[in-house]
């Protein structure tokens, strides 16, 4: 009876690691994509825009694509996006698309550590400091996500608050980066895993740390 038993109990965790997502379902192989290629040093996120001259060069389907059927995917998901002058269905030389973006920072990288809570930073990526978006057109069963219009002018009656949550990140200049090992044991050794400590590191400019401008 046990032999039954252990069987069921090995398919079972062979279907569930076989259904662990890889981070590629998004794409679908039956699609063009076209590369966005989106680089800002020191910016944490943003607004990006692309014109139709840049479609154009790049060989996107201007003449012949409705607008309303454009997608944008990025981080392993599509991305809402604006579509200036979409409405009519052709995509006119004044009309254009806008999205909102984060920089290449570690979204990823927390996995290579055996504790995520180690990373040393989330604003700065381990291996790159460019993130591609990928456009493509939407199928028929598809319906591509956009930001949405909003505009509100009635603020009377509203209570009137004198404080807010937010998050400052202050980008200095930095010099002598190079890639700390972290942990290594008393020969030296540095285990295969990536540990506390382990990551890129700057020093400061002596004159930014003497507080000098």
């Amino acid at each position: 009876m046990k032999r039954p038993l252990l069987l069921v109990a090995l398919l079972c965790v062979f279907g569930a690691a076989k259904a662990q997502p890889y981070g590629n379902e998004w794409i679908d192989y039956g699609k063009q994509y076209w590369k966005v290629k989106l680089f800002a040093p020191n910016v944490v996120e943003s607004i990006w825009r692309i014109d139709s001259t840049t479609l154009a060069n790049s060989g996107f389907p201007l003449g012949t694509v409705n607008p309303q059927d454009i997608q944008l995917f990025g981080r392993e998901k599509e991305v809402p996006i604006w579509v200036e002058g979409e409405a009519d269905s052709v995509f006119n030389s004044t009309d254009f698309i806008e999205f909102h973006a984060r920089n290449n920072d570690a979204w990823m990288d927390a996995a290579h550590w055996e504790n995520p809570g180690d990373l040393n930073t989330r604003y700065y990526n381990m291996y790159n400091d460019t993130i591609y978006y990928y456009l493509t057109i939407a199928n028929s069963t598809e319906v591509p996500k956009r930001i949405q219009p909003y505009q509100n002018t009635d603020f009377g009656g509203l209570p009137l608050r004198t404080w807010c949550w937010g998050e400052n990140i202050i980008f200095t200049h930095i010099i002598n980066s190079g890639y700390q090992k972290g942990e290594v044991d008393y020969v030296g050794a540095q285990s295969s895993f990536m540990g506390p400590g382990e990551g890129w590191v700057a020093r400061l400019q002596n004159d930014i740390l003497n507080g000098t401008p």
